[in-house]
């Protein structure tokens, strides 16, 4: 994969991969208990390159709650087609109207520490904080475009 500036893929740490989360579900998993969930997102945000953690801090991001409420916003920014799933980024969001509550699914649609797929979720989650941290008019600095398809890569199910 071609590298994107400003982003560093990234693999779990041995620590965030010591408790494996189940599967990555479908994008109305609701069925995922919500520690579960808050388990996924801490392992996310560890490999979040540690340039972008002062920003993240900066901008108040400082509980998993808040960056996912941040990553929940920021689906709204995307104006490529984008799935996640297998259904649409406009349907997931009408699906999940609340920031939190869209946050919290996204994360539950997005593949655990321990699947093969969890580098394009991490590339999406980063590319999404990066851009909830900028709020530079709501433009960070790297393209909404990536996130949609590392959405996509991560939830493997391409754009209809």
């Amino acid at each position: 994969m071609d590298s994107i500036p400003g982003i560093t893929a990234a693999t779990p740490t041995p620590a965030s991969t010591s408790t494996p989360s189940p599967p990555a579900a479908p994008a109305d998993a609701g069925t995922l208990p919500l520690e579960t969930i808050m388990q996924r997102e801490l392992a996310y945000y560890e490999v979040v390159t540690p340039a972008l953690k002062p920003a993240v801090q900066d901008a108040k991001l400082d509980t998993g709650e808040k960056r996912l409420a941040a990553l929940g916003d920021q689906l709204r920014y995307i104006t490529n087609r984008c799935t996640i799933g297998s259904i649409t980024l406009e349907a997931f969001i009408k699906q999940h109207p609340d920031v939190l509550e869209r946050g919290r699914a996204l994360m539950a649609a997005l593949p655990a520490p321990d699947d093969a797929k969890f580098t394009f979720g991490s590339l999406a989650y980063q590319t999404m904080l990066t851009n909830a941290a900028f709020p530079d008019d709501r433009l960070g600095p790297i393209p909404r475009e990536h996130s949609a398809l590392f959405l996509m890569q991560a939830t493997d199910r391409p754009a209809e």
